[in-house]
């Protein structure tokens, strides 16, 4: 690119002096020219063959900001997983790409890139089990592996590749799945950015689920306050009107207890 902007200037130069006289001004204009060009064009060249050549490359730390932002918009676990399944498709390109979570309910919801699922719940529970007994990173499944574990045999025949725990304290209430990549294999890169990525949801995960914990005990609680207030009023309705057959007993009482009395007074 460098020289073919020196021959540029070279030719601009020499068409420039045709007829005039070459002053060492022209050839500083042109030198400055070019100095000024040569940046925005080498940048405009290299992201251009980089979209063409190298379209399988992505920037770890722009993909780290744009999920770290995302994470901190969404106000649902369902969001965060969206999220982050959409920005690990769009930079990693794999076949598939799946963010398990537990709900409150202790029931498993998943978000994915095709709107399928890759494990079953029982699948689930032992991926949850294995993770929990064990301290390691993350699942790969290597296809030279000779001898596979069960739980590894598991994983190959969903297509899956990866699976990182989400963990919270000493549980598991998640997981990130992803199938191959399409135009390439996994690097040890790709496995520490994703360790990151599961990490920085586990976060996420953990506070809106507790959030979720917080408000589900709010309306239990104004639940219970509304059936306390309803019983109250109804038993202070109960006492008025015990209270109003109470008074209606006494004067009926007196009235009873009056006429006889009456009688016998002007009979005697």
């Amino acid at each position: 690119l460098y020289f073919g902007l020196v021959a540029l200037a070279a030719y601009v130069a020499s068409v420039m002096g045709r007829g005039s006289v070459s002053t060492p001004i022209t050839n500083i204009a042109i030198i400055v020219i070019v100095s000024a060009l040569f940046a925005p064009l080498r940048t405009f060249f290299d992201r251009a063959t980089a979209r063409i050549f190298y379209r399988d490359r992505y920037d770890s730390a722009e993909l780290y900001g744009t999920i770290s932002s995302e994470l901190a918009e969404s106000v649902t676990v369902r969001q965060v997983a969206s999220a982050v399944v959409a920005n690990i498709g769009n930079a990693l390109q794999p076949e598939q790409a799946v963010v398990y979570y537990r709900e409150t309910s202790g029931d498993w919801n998943y978000q994915s890139m095709n709107h399928e699922t890759m494990f079953t719940e029982d699948n689930l529970d032992d991926l949850a089990r294995y993770f929990t007994d064990k301290t390691v990173p993350y699942l790969e499944v290597d296809k030279y592996n000779r001898h596979p574990t069960k739980i590894e045999r598991m994983i190959a025949r969903r297509d899956c590749v990866f699976v990182f725990p989400l963990r919270s304290g000493g549980q598991v209430i998640g997981l990130l799945c992803l199938g191959a990549q399409r135009s390439r294999n996994y690097t040890i890169t790709d496995a520490k950015v994703l360790a990151t990525i599961a990490s920085e949801l586990s976060i996420s995960i953990q506070k809106l689920l507790l959030v979720d914990e917080v408000q589900g005990f709010n309306r239990r609680l104004r639940r219970e306050i509304t059936r306390a207030t309803s019983q109250l009023q109804q038993k202070n309705q109960q006492l008025e009107q015990m209270d109003k057959t109470k008074d209606e007993f006494v004067s009926m009482a007196s009235h009873q207890l009056r006429t006889p009395l009456t009688s016998i007074k002007g009979y005697i």
